[in-house]
């Protein structure tokens, strides 16, 4: 599979787990990768539970932690943190700058990551 089609299958799928996906195709610092992904994750019971879960909280030391709120704005802040993506085919290799633009970005704090196409 092309690296276009291999992106555009990883876009559909994002688009699918409820992501709002941008391909950023010209921006003021070359080396960014192909894709914006944002999620709007707003606080639920889902998430919640997943915080509680992740942390092995129980339903009933809910009301007697105070770690419970930490954990849950933690979670949140997790989810929806931008997410940059640089696609490669399953031949391809990243260059140095697209390398050093993923860990620029992790160190501001944001989810950054090559994707590769799998073999």
């Amino acid at each position: 599979m092309s690296e276009a089609k291999y992106q555009a299958k990883l876009i559909k799928q994002l688009e699918q787990d409820g992501y709002y996906v941008l391909k950023l195709i010209k921006t003021n610092k070359n080396g960014i990768p192909d894709i914006l992904a944002l999620k709007d994750m707003a606080i639920n019971e889902n998430i919640i539970n997943l915080a509680l879960h992740d942390r092995g909280f129980g339903k009933d030391r809910i009301l007697n932690n105070r770690g419970l709120i930490g954990a849950v704005i933690e979670e949140v802040i997790k989810e929806i943190k931008p997410y940059f993506i640089e696609v490669k085919g399953a031949k391809g290799i990243p260059s140095v700058l697209q390398e050093y633009r993923i860990k620029e970005l992790k160190e501001y704090g944001f989810k950054a990551e090559i994707n590769y196409e799998p073999h």
